[in-house]
């Protein structure tokens, strides 16, 4: 367990010193994911058969939001529009360096093909947005909000009640008997998915792919300004091991830096 424990703090200390790169929240993966599942493809380029491939160059600023997105490859105008939109409603750590968030420049690349969209589209369960949903990307804070966003649960089932019947403590944490807590930032989109998963208290041995596991696992009924479904931040906290049992959903959560 000291080993484990000098390994941790090891690797605290040299990302603390050296710095690290600008990360989407969810990982690469999950940023590939989030396009995927929020994209509008325009409905002139399925008709024409218009495919290809965005790249643009984007900077992530202090607060992990990507602001100065310039296409770098790009052919169709509206692709090129689709791909920054998508862009702009992805959420990032940012960079630290020294101990300190910095701004960071990152390259990202976007797919158009029309048969992975409508795959996709069958999966997620519709090919155009309803006309109530924001597609702006526009994170609204809870001030704002007229119905907050909250996870859609079995009849009569609290939010602790159906972690505690769903979480599943990794076996490698049981065998070395950890104990804590993983705590997530995420977006609820006007869909009712969880995107951008980023993670505030983290937890090893499988602890954190678990926490995530669960909030991906959610349908959530999305915030509400009026009468158009929003977007909004989302924070859960799951306790593993042994301890107070502490599982907590915070609609509304406006967070600060990513860092």
């Amino acid at each position: 367990m000291k080993h484990f424990i000098l390994a941790v703090l090891m690797g605290t200390l040299t990302i603390t010193l050296l710095g690290q790169e600008a990360k989407p929240g969810g990982g690469w993966k999950g940023l590939k994911e989030f396009f995927s599942l929020q994209m509008i493809y325009p409905e002139s380029m399925i008709e024409q058969k218009e495919e290809g491939k965005v790249v643009l160059d984007c900077i992530i600023n202090e607060e992990g939001i990507p602001v100065n997105a310039r296409i770098k490859e790009g052919n169709h105008p509206l692709l090129n529009y689709e791909a920054k939109r998508l862009v702009s409603g992805s959420r990032w750590s940012p960079a630290v360096k020294m101990g300190k968030a910095v701004r960071d420049t990152v390259e990202v690349k976007i797919e158009f093909n029309i048969r992975k969209y409508q795959r996709m589209a069958e999966k997620r369960g519709w090919m155009r947005p309803d006309t109530t949903w924001d597609t702006t990307m526009r994170i609204w804070p809870a001030s704002k909000l007229t119905a907050a966003a909250r996870p859609i649960l079995p009849e009569g089932m609290t939010f602790s009640a159906w972690v505690a019947k769903n979480l599943k403590t990794p076996e490698a944490a049981r065998r070395m008997g950890i104990s804590g807590k993983v705590r997530l930032r995420f977006i609820i989109e006007p869909d009712g998915t969880a995107s951008n998963i980023i993670t505030e208290e983290y937890l090893g041995m499988g602890c954190n792919e678990e926490a995530i596991r669960l909030t991906e696992m959610l349908k959530w009924k999305p915030a509400e300004v009026g009468r158009q479904k929003v977007r909004c931040w989302g924070q859960v906290t799951f306790w593993f091991g042994e301890g107070r049992q502490q599982f907590d959903f915070q609609p509304g959560y406006n967070p600060g830096s990513m860092l």
